[in-house]
């Protein structure tokens, strides 16, 4: 086996596993390609003997070589349902997903690729927590969109199983001064400048040229808007498999959000900023016109099982912002 063929076995099994391959298993898989791999199933990775790993890093190495569909980067806005998205993907073309971070960044969110490293890289499909910046010429761009006052709060619950001491006040200041819509935002000072400190005018300019990037996007909330974006992908018929709901909160505790004034007007303002994306997506066609009320509906019920108070007007009816 060549230096090529232990790089792309590198790439697969930390793709696979999450974490990359000891000098040992290295050696074993380059002394041991099967000709005729068994292991069909990428699924069920992390069960299967060693032997079988390799087998699949082979198989999937083949699969590689051999792919001529549609390359695609999934710009993973937190808490919309990107990971499902990713898994349905990976069942559909057997195929795993190259999960990105931002290098550029201060903080890194995630696991996976330097996403400047993976430029370098002929993978064909890739997501993370990453700017828009990162597509490449041969890439689609897609995204998946969420109400976000119901983003806004199950972000925070995630957030809270990390860190237990994690307050609302603390979480929703970090979202004012780091906005998750800049991700979607083609903005050339991201690393030096804050998005609150541009202007609205700045603001729009930055997220129309960022969203003109994407080639489709869906709602979190809309099955078969799912459905069509893994469609897009695939090419061929999906049904999105829901990995990371709101059942998973269920028997997790997670202290109530307390709303009080201060915090409810920092998160009218967090919700303002994302809805200027919203709008400019459905200006474009990128999103289509989604179900008001069944969009109130269901921050309704996140509001009486998760807060402990809210009497909130201005965002209580955030759709008519966006109409």
């Amino acid at each position: 086996m060549n230096k090529d063929n232990e790089t792309i076995f590198k790439i697969v099994f930390e793709t696979l596993v999450k974490r990359k391959p000891n000098d040992t298993e290295t050696k074993f898989f380059l002394e041991n390609i099967p000709l005729n791999p068994d292991c069909k199933d990428i699924t069920n990775l992390l069960n299967d003997s060693p032997e079988r790993l390799f087998h699949s890093c082979y198989e999937i190495w083949e699969r590689l070589g051999n792919f001529k569909g549609n390359k695609f980067l999934l710009i993973h806005l937190p808490r919309t349902g990107g990971t499902s998205m990713r898994v349905t993907i990976e069942n559909a073309t057997s195929l795993p997903v190259m999960i990105l971070y931002d290098d550029n960044c201060e903080i890194k969110y995630g696991f996976g690729f330097p996403a400047n490293l993976s430029k370098y890289i002929d993978w064909p499909h890739k997501e993370g927590h990453i700017p828009i910046d990162f597509i490449q010429e041969n890439q689609s761009a897609i995204s998946i969109s969420r109400d976000p006052r119901v983003r806004i709060m199950s972000f925070y619950m995630h957030s809270v199983r990390a860190n237990p001491y994690l307050t609302f006040d603390e979480f929703i200041k970090q979202q004012y001064q780091d906005p998750c819509v800049k991700l979607l935002a083609y903005w050339p000072n991201r690393y030096r400048d804050k998005w609150i400190q541009l202007n609205k005018e700045q603001r729009y300019e930055m997220l129309e040229t960022g969203l003109s990037k994407l080639s489709k996007m869906a709602w979190t909330h809309d099955a078969e808007s799912l459905n069509n974006l893994a469609e897009f992908v695939c090419g061929s018929a999906v049904e999105i498999e829901n990995v990371n709901g709101n059942k998973d909160f269920k028997g997790i505790k997670v202290p109530k959000i307390n709303f009080t004034y201060e915090n409810m007007k920092l998160f009218e303002k967090c919700v303002l900023i994302e809805n200027e994306y919203i709008k400019i997506a459905i200006d474009k066609g990128l999103l289509n016109e989604p179900n008001w009320t069944l969009m109130d509906d269901i921050f309704n019920d996140y509001i009486k099982e998760y807060t402990i108070n809210f009497s909130g007007n201005s965002i209580n009816k955030f759709c008519d912002c966006i109409k």
